[in-house]
């Protein structure tokens, strides 16, 4: 019972009281470990790399995985988390992007990966992520989405955030990211809470020739600089 207080505690500090009913099997028969759904299953059955979600901005598609919230992650189990993470990196990887969430390859689960922006790169499982503060600073930037691909637009987001989140082996964490780190950071959250970076846009949304031109721009002085404009950096 002392345990199960404990673990009740931990449990709204993380993720708030809303979601306690999630740890009642927790408290009535151990930390039982779940799997993923057989739809979830025979998405990660496919291939050695994950079919990556489109979205026209066009179309307004609520139906969609993109636009669902998803469900917390921590109680799959390892083996399965193992999988689906070997898969996450080997679509990552292919597709050449920075940042990938669970939604985005069709699976409505708090995952996302990162790949950290200081050598050697490496790229971080967030598994349950929260982001716990928020700089008051913003700064404008070009994004782009794998999920959305050839066009991207500017958007603000804040320049330094701290985001807590479980790793592979269990370890609740806390990490501090910055500048263009800390926005692949919040894109990725966004996806977990269905919200697509063209929700958020200043401006049009615009082909990545475009911004490519604008970077060139940039690079000369003849306009000012946006932080992070980069086209082929998606995520």
């Amino acid at each position: 019972m002392r345990n199960c207080e404990l673990n009740r505690r931990n449990f709204i500090k993380y993720f708030g009281a809303a979601s306690l009913a999630g740890l009642a099997v927790a408290c009535t028969g151990g930390a039982r470990r779940v799997d993923f759904t057989t739809a979830e299953k025979r998405i990660m059955a496919l291939g050695k790399t994950l079919t990556i979600v489109t979205f026209k901005p066009s179309v307004s598609d609520s139906r969609s995985v993109l636009r669902k919230k998803v469900a917390l992650a921590g109680k799959i189990q390892q083996r399965s988390l193992n999988r689906l993470d070997a898969l996450m990196r080997a679509t990552l990887k292919s597709s050449g992007g920075v940042g990938l969430a669970a939604p985005q390859v069709g699976l409505g689960r708090a995952i996302f990966l990162v790949e950290l922006q200081s050598a050697p790169k490496k790229v971080l499982t967030c598994i349950d992520p929260v982001i716990r503060s928020r700089s008051r600073e913003m700064v404008d930037g070009y994004e782009g989405c794998l999920s959305i691909p050839g066009v991207g637009g500017l958007v603000s987001r804040h320049d330094a955030i701290t985001v807590e989140y479980t790793t592979l082996a269990g370890a609740r964490v806390r990490y501090d990211s910055k500048g263009w780190e800390a926005r692949i950071f919040q894109h990725e959250y966004d996806h977990l809470e269905g919200i697509l970076y063209i929700d958020r846009l200043k401006g049009p949304l615009l082909p990545y020739d475009e911004i490519r031109r604008l970077r060139k721009a940039e690079k000369a002085g003849k306009v000012a600089v946006v932080e992070s404009s980069l086209p082929y950096a998606l995520m």
